[in-house]
């Protein structure tokens, strides 16, 4: 059966290529290609930031020229709560991470706001990413053993809430010692806009957060403490990718190796740690040891469709890097099938751009690779992407247009 994007109206017959989305609780679902979905976050991101820009401004030039007026008082305090509702995403967020420090979990990633990122840093370890939109946060936070995991998975769910509670706290005392009618109308919406953020944030529920779909903090905090071991060892798998991810993002690629060494000493019939192991055995140069691990994961009985094709493109990849002529046409048919079922996957038209310009078709290759070079995540394939470009531009003798990429 083929699965088509609500939006662009691209197929395939992969369903979980494709996100969920109800546009109301009343709805059916439709689906989104990942592409459309970033899109239309993004969108509503702005335009919610828009709408909280233009009541606040407004309420407060109204208020300034008419400062009895109580409809103007009204619509400031609108636009103040909807934009500490904005803002107090960031302290809930570093809730859960003291949190993590707390009960020595790891803390990978932390995000304020969605769409394009504008700023991105290492520190203390973690990857903080600041996008346009400053509407929301995530913490990426995992556990790597099962001592006491259930508690330091609740008590550190616990921490972003707890954090809203202080902040709430704060307002509610600072709230009884000012007399000046700007300062309660600030503290005022502060405080409501924590108590608003707790309470949305303790409704149990499942949330969508970069694609994924995840708990809310008050259903984790509900059934945190019922996990299954099976569960419990889903999570601790989830750990061991994103270590090796968060060391291959930082082109640290035998560390990431070693991380999923680990994973496959604790879940040896992991085929996500598999994989991700044969791409960093891709990075360090190991192609044909990469080849042979791809291969072998094609055989699993439990493989999901997904997972075969990121196996097919990263066969077809092992297949270009080996540089043999008889693999050519294995690397051509899989990278087209990878592309016909996931054609926005910027990965999977890197390989195809590969493919391409090895099989003679330059002209269509190149724009590929120049499509996704500033795309794509790793430096590795940055550098392989590159180096091709600017080969095909030698060779055709556009010296100017390759020296940038050198």
């Amino acid at each position: 059966m083929s699965h088509k994007c609500a939006i662009c109206g691209i197929e395939s017959e992969i369903e979980e290529a494709f996100l969920p989305v109800r546009k109301s609780y009343y709805s059916d679902k439709i689906f989104y290609c990942p592409v459309c979905w970033e899109k239309s976050s993004t969108q509503h991101g702005k335009s919610y930031l828009t709408a909280c820009i233009i009541v606040l401004v407004g309420g407060l030039v109204w208020v300034m020229a008419s400062p009895q007026n109580e409809l103007a008082w009204l619509m400031f305090q609108i636009g103040l709560f909807w934009c500490f509702t904005t803002l107090v995403a960031v302290p809930h967020e570093l809730g859960h991470v003291f949190a993590a420090f707390i009960t020595k979990a790891k803390v990978f990633q932390v995000t304020i706001g969605l769409g394009r990122t504008l700023y991105n840093c290492d520190f203390w370890g973690i990857e903080w990413k600041l996008c346009a939109i400053p509407i929301c946060g995530s913490a990426i936070i995992g556990i790597s053993n099962r001592r006491f995991y259930r508690t330091r998975s609740f008590l550190t769910t616990l921490g972003g809430p707890l954090v809203d509670c202080f902040l709430a706290f704060a307002a509610l005392v600072v709230l009884f010692r000012i007399s000046s009618p700007w300062l309660l109308a600030v503290v005022r919406m502060f405080l409501a806009a924590n108590i608003f953020v707790l309470l949305f944030g303790l409704l149990p529920r499942k949330v969508n957060i970069a694609g994924t779909s995840t708990s809310s903090d008050g259903l984790a905090l509900l059934t945190v403490p019922f996990m299954s071991r099976l569960k419990i060892n889903k999570e601790i798998e989830a750990y061991y990718l994103w270590e090796g991810y968060n060391y291959s993002m930082r082109g640290r690629t035998e560390d990431a190796r070693q991380s999923y060494e680990k994973g496959l000493a604790c879940f040896p019939n992991s085929v996500a740690i598999q994989n991700e192991m044969g791409g960093a055995l891709l990075a360090l140069g190991k192609y044909v040891e990469a080849r042979n691990l791809f291969v072998q994961l094609r055989k699993s009985s439990d493989l999901k469709p997904v997972e075969n094709i990121r196996l097919l493109n990263d066969i077809a990849t092992a297949d270009i890097m080996i540089g043999r002529k008889e693999l050519l046409e294995e690397a051509d048919a899989f990278s087209k099938i990878v592309c016909e079922n996931m054609p926005w996957q910027t990965e999977f038209k890197w390989t195809r751009g590969l493919v391409l310009v090895e099989k003679g078709n330059i002209e269509q290759g190149l724009a590929l690779l120049k499509e996704v070079i500033d795309k794509l995540e790793t430096s590795h394939r940055k550098a392989i992407c590159a180096y091709y470009i600017t080969e095909v531009e030698n060779k055709k003798g556009n010296v100017p247009r390759s020296k940038p990429l050198l």
